[in-house]
């Protein structure tokens, strides 16, 4: 902002190389900038000048799923241009594939960052009929049954492709505990020699 005193108001001003004509410059970018001030008969004028340089915009690096900005304050997170509510820590863990992007104190915007690596698209497939999930629907606790005795890697996934569960087991019938989990829709995903096989189940309390 120019602050002139003294000669015939009203002041004009000048900025360049912006062009702006007003008494304080916005929006303007790092570098040097001069403002020519006149007061109301033209016989008085000054010059000013200043430099600007503005922060670099907050960029994004990721651990996994986890997503990190440059700025440790001021942050609100967006994925594909729509406002993530509550977002606002330096770190959000990414919960679907798409453009992540971070505004840092308003104005700073980064470059998106593409998120890939989330499993979509998770389906209950033919084998999964060699799986007895029961009870459900159920209220978070369920028995899981197989129907033969195998090595199984064992890992669940939310709607959005989220793994909120994973263990290993050599039995063929077991109990696994989902009651913290909100309700909804989540998929059994089993891993052995046999195959990989989904089995959907429903979490309603």
């Amino acid at each position: 902002m120019a602050n002139p005193s003294g000669g015939s108001i009203p002041y004009t001003y000048l900025w360049n190389p912006s062009g702006q004509t007003t008494q304080m410059a916005t929006g303007l970018c790092s570098g040097s900038y001069t403002v020519t001030i006149k007061d109301a008969t033209n016989s008085c004028t000054t010059l000013d000048s200043l430099v600007i340089q503005n922060s670099p915009p907050p960029t994004i690096s990721s651990n996994g799923t986890m997503l990190i900005s440059s700025s440790a304050t001021g942050n609100q997170w967006y994925l594909n241009g729509n406002i993530i509510p509550g977002a606002i820590s330096q770190n959000y863990t990414a919960t679907q594939n798409g453009n992540y992007t971070v505004v840092v104190n308003g104005s700073e915007t980064s470059t998106p960052f593409n998120v890939t690596t989330i499993p979509t698209g998770i389906i209950e497939n033919n084998y999964a009929t060699t799986i007895n999930v029961y009870p459900n629907p159920t209220s978070g606790f369920f028995n899981l049954k197989m129907s033969q005795v195998e090595k199984v890697q064992i890992k669940i996934y939310n709607i959005f492709g989220v793994c909120i569960y994973e263990d290993i087991r050599t039995s063929s019938n077991f109990q696994i505990d989902l009651s913290a989990q909100l309700n909804g829709i989540y998929y059994v995903q089993l891993k052995s020699e046999q195959g990989t096989m989904n089995k959907k189940i429903i979490i309603q309390k």
